[in-house]
């Protein structure tokens, strides 16, 4: 029997995570023909105060589902990240929300390792939380954006059950498009969609197959603004030392920071800077001898990225502008995780997506960029499933602390509402473009 795959592709855009909700028109994507699109939501001004405690009101997310990403975050995070040195780069909503996505489709036992992975009791409340964090997460103001978006890219004649469309539109926003995977131009439409919905950041080429009959795609974007900026003038060229012992040359951005959090545990240091939109970014340097390779694990993750507790003084910190790419083949790690028989053409069940039978995950793939400057963060990934068929203070009275990140550290981008975006590790910084 021939076989047969569906492709899923979640993208994701560090410091923006919000879906505008509005597919690309067929004319805007080349070789595809939309058939279904979205409510648009809501843009909210930045001072809008009242509409945005609307939003929060008609959108309450159960602790149950925040709790499950935060240990889905720092245990696939501990994994990834520590298989490959140099610099990465990771989004763990991303992966959340295409396997979340996936998992729509499971049934049986497949649909179980699913919900273990992802920390959930069934689909449907996995799919309501995720459709009323979608919601809350979307920002698009004066002064930055987040935003995720989803879309269907369906092989023409490929049967997909409409109850796995309807909750792909109403709770992942998802657009749908009719495509022929035979042509080269259902991967460029696929691209276009993504560099339209992540600003251009990202511009991925999709290689299609005449075997493919179904690609999930998910992108996530951030760009925000620090809330106290960098002074571009006070910027020094300085070395930083790399993982490997190489010194190398970097521009750092200079700040003194009165009552900062500092965060000190026995084998790291570090700060959070507040981001107007999006939550903040968090940096640990690991102790000077320490080993930033074993600061990854999940609990130390979690310690270091999650609502520790730290000390308020004033903080000096020197961190180096950095630009770079990323990507990372994901499958192992989620099979090491629990989810098996998703990747078995004997035992996957995915009979909630089509009535054809045999589909398995034949690979999953995550791609991402993230950069800084002095004005702020710009990020964005995108994660691919392919499935085959077959009061007033006085600053002199704190301690001051002395931050030089001039050696690797950790980075974590964490919303508001204490969401892992991206976390990852900066073992040689490169000038932010």
């Amino acid at each position: 029997m021939k076989k047969k795959f569906i492709k899923w592709t979640a993208g994701v855009t560090a410091l923006m995570m919000a879906t505008t909700g509005c597919g690309a028109k067929p004319e805007d994507t080349g070789g595809s023909r939309m058939l279904t699109e979205p409510a648009a939501l809501q843009a909210v001004g930045y001072e809008d105060y009242d509409t945005q405690w609307t939003i929060r009101e008609e959108n309450p997310v159960d602790d149950s589902l925040l709790e499950a990403v935060n240990r889905f975050s720092w245990k696939t995070a501990s994994e990834i990240l520590r298989a490959k040195e140099g610099n990465r780069n990771y989004s763990p909503l991303s992966l959340y929300y295409a396997l979340a996505m996936a998992a729509q489709g499971a049934k049986g036992n497949t649909q179980e390792e699913f919900l273990s992975l992802l920390g959930m009791e069934d689909t449907k409340k996995l799919a309501e939380e995720c459709g009323n964090l979608f919601r809350r997460l979307y920002e698009d103001n004066e002064c930055g954006k987040l935003k995720m978006a989803d879309s269907l890219w369906i092989q023409n004649g490929f049967p997909v059950k409409k109850e796995f469309l309807a909750t792909a539109r109403a709770d992942f926003y998802a657009s749908a498009f009719q495509v022929d995977f035979t042509d080269t131009s259902a991967g460029e439409a696929m691209g276009a969609w993504v560099a339209k919905e992540t600003e251009g950041l990202l511009k991925p080429a999709f290689e299609t197959s005449p075997n493919e009959v179904l690609a999930i795609i998910n992108t996530l974007y951030l760009n925000d603004e620090w809330v106290d900026r960098f002074v571009e003038s006070g910027n020094t060229k300085d070395s930083f030392t790399t993982r490997s012992g190489e010194e190398i040359t970097c521009e750092y951005m200079n700040g003194e920071y009165f009552s900062q959090v500092y965060y000190q545990g026995e084998e790291y240091e570090g700060t959070r800077l507040y981001l107007k939109n999006s939550g903040s970014m968090v940096f640990m340097l690991p102790k000077e001898g320490q080993d930033v390779q074993n600061l990854l694990t999940e609990e130390k993750l979690s310690e270091m990225f999650g609502a520790g507790e730290g000390v308020y003084g004033t903080v000096k910190l020197s961190l180096p502008k950095f630009s770079f790419d990323d990507s990372m083949e994901l499958g192992e790690t989620v099979q090491a995780l629990g989810l098996k028989d998703a990747f078995e053409t004997e035992r996957a069940d995915f009979g909630g997506i089509s009535k054809e039978p045999g589909i398995y995950i034949s690979r999953i793939k995550q791609e991402s960029h993230l950069g800084i400057n002095e004005k702020g963060v710009e990020a964005a990934a995108y994660t691919a499933i392919e499935m085959e068929a077959g009061a007033a203070f006085d600053p002199a009275a704190q301690e001051t602390y002395v931050l030089d990140l001039n050696r690797p550290f950790l980075f974590g981008i964490i919303s508001d509402m204490g969401v892992p975006l991206f976390v990852g590790v900066c073992d040689r910084p490169t000038a932010a473009e």
